[in-house]
């Protein structure tokens, strides 16, 4: 009995076993990030023995989630015979059990970020420059939530006197909130932060509202940190009179996590 292959399914399932050893090594890379050293290298044993010219982020993994001492990296391979492995067995038995390592969890968050700030509620159209710093505390590495204090500063041109000059504004913006991160491919992340706080100006001074933000944008890990963009930024002034503002804000920069 003869059975047709169709080429198109022959050159799929060629193109899918091409690319199982990168999605396992994208599985390692993201457990490895959020301290799961067991899972992740287990992924890493599967991803060396299916490649024959193995990536450098693979050294990543083994700098995140070293290896204990004598243990044996897992493969699948088919068992020894029972008179191989007797002495092996009896060779390790008088060592003591290795401890488990457990990763060093990243509790502090450095960030400054710099962009511009257009206002979407004003009758003109106008820009301010946007200078972010942003530090956090972790409450949960495995969650990848961070508690965050945010300190925007803004210098913006607008006119405030009767003869119609453009005067210079500075604005600092103290806000208090929570931000979370995930990891969603090898070095790739999301992240997002809802926070609330004050308005102090160099024109009113400290302004009776409520600043109110939210954001949402990607990282790319790079050293200790990542790189940043965040282009979904908006920033809600509510003042005493019940009279908003809104803005949108595109900024970028360096996230530090040590």
């Amino acid at each position: 009995m003869f059975v047709a292959v169709s080429p198109s399914s022959s050159s799929a399932n060629a193109a899918e076993r091409a690319d199982a050893p990168e999605r396992i090594l994208g599985m390692a890379l993201a457990e490895a990030q959020l301290g799961h050293c067991t899972e992740a290298l287990a992924h890493l044993d599967q991803y060396l023995a299916a490649t024959a010219s193995p990536s450098p982020d693979a050294f990543d993994i083994m700098r995140r989630c070293p290896r204990q001492p004598g243990a044996a990296p897992a493969t699948g391979s088919a068992s020894a015979p029972a008179g191989a492995t007797a002495p092996a067995s009896a060779a390790a038995a008088p060592t003591s059990a290795p401890v488990a390592h457990k990763p060093r969890g990243r509790w502090f968050l450095v960030d400054v970020e710099a962009g511009v700030n257009v206002p979407i509620t004003s009758a003109t159209r106008q820009a301010a420059f946007l200078g972010t710093l942003e530090l956090g505390v972790a409450v949960s590495n495995r969650l990848g939530l961070d508690v965050v204090l945010l300190a925007e500063s803004l210098v913006s041109r607008a006119v405030v006197t009767a003869d119609g000059l453009l005067s210079t504004i500075f604005s600092e913006n103290l806000l208090v909130g929570v931000e979370e991160r995930r990891v969603i491919w090898r070095r790739l992340s999301v992240f997002g932060t809802v926070a609330i706080g004050f308005l102090v100006d160099s024109y009113r001074g400290f302004r009776s509202a409520a600043a109110l933000h939210f954001d949402a944008g990607v990282g790319w890990t790079l050293g200790p940190g990542d790189l940043r963009l965040r282009p979904l930024d908006f920033g809600v002034l509510i003042e005493s009179d019940r009279t908003v503002g809104a803005s949108w804000r595109g900024t970028a920069g360096y996230a530090l996590r040590f």
